[in-house]
Formats: C-alpha cells, sequence, structure tokens
C-alpha cells in the first residue's frame, strides 16, 4: 500500500488540479489512499478534499515538517509519498515509485518541471532540480520535498522530518535517509511544480534558499520558519 500526503494550508487555487492528478494515477485505485493533512484551512481547502472523498486529518499550524509528519501517523501504507498541493503528477508516478521500493530503495526524489511563471522562476527551479542530480550522483541527496517517496520503515525509524527546520527539511530527510538505506532519483518520475513562491521578490526569495541550504550543510541548522514574499524586504530578512 502506498499513502500519499499532502500539506495544506489554504490551497483552494492549486488542491483540486493536483489531487486530480493523484485519482486518475495509471495505478490500482485500491493499492494506495491519499491524506490531507490540513492546518485550518478556512478558504475552502477542505471542501475540494471532501469532493474527492480523500482522507483529512487536522495538524496544527507549526509547518510544513510538521504537517507532513502528522499525515504519515496517519497513513496506513509501507511507503509515503510526500506531494505538495501546488503540484500534479505524471499519470506514471506512482507507479515508478513502487518499481523503486521493491528493488529496495529507502528513497525516491522525482524530477520537478515547472509549469507555470517566467523564465527567471522558471530557471531557478530547473537549476535546483539539476543541483538535486548532482547531489545523488556524488552520494550526497538533496531531494526537494514538492513530491518525495520514503519507505515506511526507515522513515519510522529516523524519526520523520525534523519539525525545527523552518526550510531545508527536505534535504535534511534525504540526506539521513541515505545514511540507512539506498536512495535515488528516478528520471522518469515526473511531477510539475508551480513557481508561484517566486512569483514576487524573485531575488531575496532565492538568495534566502540559496543561504539557508548552505547554512543547514554547514552547521546543521536553518531558518525556523518559511517567511512569506512580503517579509523578505532585504539583507537582514534573509540572513536572520
Amino acid at each position: 500500500m502506498i499513502s500519499v500526503i499532502i500539506p495544506t494550508y489554504m490551497e483552494r487555487g492549486f488542491l483540486e488540479k493536483c489531487l486530480k492528478s493523484i485519482i486518475y494515477q495509471d495505478y490500482p485505485r485500491e493499492s494506495y489512499e491519499v491524506i490531507v493533512s490540513d492546518s485550518g484551512s478556512t478558504d475552502g481547502t477542505l471542501e475540494i478534499a471532501d469532493r474527492y472523498a480523500v482522507k483529512v486529518v487536522a495538524s496544527e499550524r507549526r509547518g510544513i515538517a510538521h504537517g507532513r509528519n502528522v499525515g504519515a501517523k496517519a497513513a496506513s501504507g509501507d511507503t509515503l509519498v510526500f506531494v505538495d498541493a501546488d503540484v500534479f503528477l505524471r499519470r506514471d508516478f506512482l507507479k515508478r515509485i513502487e518499481r523503486n521500493i521493491k528493488k529496495g530503495y529507502a528513497g525516491i526524489g522525482s524530477i520537478g518541471v515547472p509549469y507555470d511563471g517566467g523564465f527567471f522562476p522558471r530557471a531557478v527551479f530547473n537549476l535546483t532540480y539539476l543541483i538535486s542530480r548532482i547531489t545523488d550522483i556524488i552520494g550526497m541527496p538533496a531531494y526537494p520535498g514538492m513530491a518525495v517517496a520514503y519507505e515506511r520503515k526507515t522513515f519510522e525509524k529516523l524519526g520523520g522530518f525534523r519539525e525545527d527546520l523552518g526550510i531545508s527539511e527536505d534535504i535534511d530527510m534525504s540526506r539521513r535517509v541515505s545514511r540507512a538505506g539506498r536512495c535515488k532519483i528516478d528520471s522518469e518520475a515526473v511531477c510539475y511544480v508551480s513557481t508561484r513562491r517566486l512569483h514576487k521578490n524573485l531575488f531575496f526569495m532565492t538568495v534566502f534558499h540559496l543561504y539557508n541550504d548552505i547554512r543547514y550543510y554547514f552547521t546543521g541548522k536553518s531558518a525556523p520558519r518559511y517567511p512569506k514574499n512580503d517579509e523578505l524586504k532585504g539583507w537582514n530578512d534573509v540572513l536572520k
């Protein structure tokens, strides 16, 4: 059984497209469940989840790592697939995940393809996934959390996502899993990602990500929370 976990907060504009891509996978519907881990949305997100008859669990508004962990605790599958609400999956995504889990991989990264935004936001995302491929080749996986899968027993053994990291919790998870088992990026496991977080304040948001990823690699720490675009007004905000 595969459990697909989607952390949400005020995702009415994106969740339906995400759910459709999961519900209509080229994979037996009885072989996977879909869990929406919601942090108190009031914009109609829950109504969309109910429309697609997926399981909904309530989580506190304590960041995406917490939402993912709450969803994982409610899951019944032995494979956990974490998908962001503004992502949609290629139809064979779950089939690819199953194949890799059967081959003994404990972690599987995907390839993200931007589906919106202008040239520069798309370029940032493409560079992110290029770096992810390079880190995979050198044996230091750094998988973006937009669409990623982990063997449940390894995930639970490691205590799930670190909730003290407001950013880079996805990179941290893939690095820890890689020390406990085999990991790989499946270049055919494709997801389509939104560049919405870079549509405004592109420069400082990009620098914020780079700074905190580098900070994590050298210190094991990062910013305690993920900021909104309008909160990054200068270097002091980036380097907090």
